[in-house]
């Protein structure tokens, strides 16, 4: 038994495929739980963290290059000297895992969890 599959059948399962990892990706960002601390590297030195409970109205940060506004529910990068201003384009970070990267001006500025999550992929022991 042979099996013609036309343009139309494969441009069908495309789409659907698609739609299946779109919904994957949707599903893993949203089931991420909040970060608990927003931690800011410059360079390879850890400068600030910041425990976003204690946070009881939005405030910036003067990072030199950039300035960062944070918020009890997250932090934007508000400004920044750089030609492309990726890091404030990016937006809003609020997750577990996300983070801001101004690569010309060597910062970044992450979220973690104060507790410690295990990598599924990795492992561990």
């Amino acid at each position: 038994m042979k099996i013609k599959l036309t343009n139309k059948m494969l441009i069908v399962c495309a789409a659907a495929l698609v739609v299946v990892i779109g919904l994957v990706v949707i599903i893993w960002t949203a089931s991420m739980p909040e970060g608990d601390v927003l931690v800011i590297h410059k360079g390879d030195r850890e400068i600030q963290k910041i425990d976003l409970s204690e946070v009881e109205k939005p405030y910036t940060v003067d990072l030199g290059t950039n300035v960062l506004y944070v918020e009890k529910d997250g932090a934007t990068m508000k400004s920044a000297k750089c030609p492309d201003k990726i890091c404030v384009h990016t937006g809003k970070i609020v997750k577990n895992g996300e983070a801001i990267i101004c690569a010309p001006n060597k910062i970044m500025v992450e979220f973690q969890g104060k507790d410690k999550e295990v990598d599924a992929v990795a492992g561990g022991r």
